[in-house]
């Protein structure tokens, strides 16, 4: 771990912005440069700490050299992005942290991105007063916006049936708005908040640790608010390999299952906690999704054969 001086900035609390990443230098450098340039928040600190989950490309040495006031934790290479926040949170919960912005390290953040954030927390809690501490029990998501085609990449979330397991993603407005739950590519979270559920589920070590803690804090009685407008920019991530249909069926289960994805014992867990009588319908979805467009693949290549 190495400690340079704090960015700190203002005399109040402090919010503690915590990214993880690994193998992806020019990006984590990039979400630094912005996240630097936040404009400053009256009677707010800002630290930053980011987890170098053993990254063979030289991030952390880079961070040293162009960010001497980042804070690095260095993972052995099998915390992966759940361990790694969890490790981050709480290394920053320990050094005083009030509130935890965390953050994707591929997001290009607006230099207005975390007063934004703060105001919309403000507004929904005190009447547009600056949160003090302790922060009020309000979580706030920023949307983050495709750089090629400008449509909302990350956000938060919103149920679309009382009934039936559908949700959909929400584009930003001119006005804050409630969600379900969110992608943690930008979220101000109040740390007594984070600490009262326990945190990002250990047994989520990859994947659905970000919708599962935002979808505990919602049942628990926490307002989720989405801010108005971007926060930020950030691609799309690729489409994996098993919703290929021109794949063969084992190469796509082996995607389905690997970690980055949708490991079996996980994908229950997590349906089984947030939809009930609905999990088994949607742990099998992708099987069948696999199956179906496998048939299909092949119909069409015994009718090009016939021709």
């Amino acid at each position: 771990m190495t400690d340079g001086p704090s960015p700190t900035r203002g005399t109040g609390p402090t919010v503690w912005c915590v990214m993880a990443c690994h193998d992806r230098r020019d990006l984590t450098l990039r979400c630094l440069e912005t996240v630097r340039g936040q404009l400053a928040v009256d009677g707010l600190g800002l630290r930053v700490l980011v987890v170098d989950d053993g990254s063979s490309d030289g991030t952390a040495a880079a961070i040293a050299e162009r960010f001497p006031e980042v804070d690095v934790v260095r993972g052995d290479g099998t915390w992966f992005w759940g361990g790694s926040m969890r490790r981050g949170i709480d290394v920053a919960i320990a050094r005083g942290a009030d509130a935890l912005w965390l953050v994707n390290d591929d997001v290009e953040f607006r230099p207005e991105a975390l007063a934004r954030l703060v105001d919309a927390l403000g507004a929904a809690a005190a009447g547009g007063q600056r949160p003090g501490v302790p922060w009020p029990s309000v979580w706030v998501v920023g949307a983050t916006a495709d750089p090629v085609t400008g449509t909302t990449t990350y956000s938060g979330w919103r149920r679309t049936g009382r009934w039936r397991p559908r949700v959909r993603m929400l584009a930003p407005g001119d006005r804050p708005v409630r969600c379900d739950f969110a992608s943690f590519n930008s979220v101000l979270v109040p740390t007594t908040d984070y600490r009262r559920l326990g945190g990002i589920d250990r047994r989520f070590p990859h994947g659905y640790g970000d919708h599962d803690l935002s979808r505990r804090a919602t049942r628990a009685g926490i307002p989720l608010l989405l801010v108005p407008g971007f926060v930020g920019r950030c691609a799309p991530n690729p489409a994996p390999a098993w919703t290929d249909p021109t794949l063969p069926v084992r190469v796509r289960l082996r995607d389905l299952h690997s970690r980055r994805n949708r490991p079996p014992g996980q994908a229950w867990r997590f349906v089984v906690r947030h939809y009930g009588v609905f999990a088994p319908i949607l742990f099998l979805r992708p099987y069948v999704s696999i199956l179906t467009g496998s048939l299909r693949s092949g119909i069409r290549g015994r009718r090009a054969a016939g021709r």
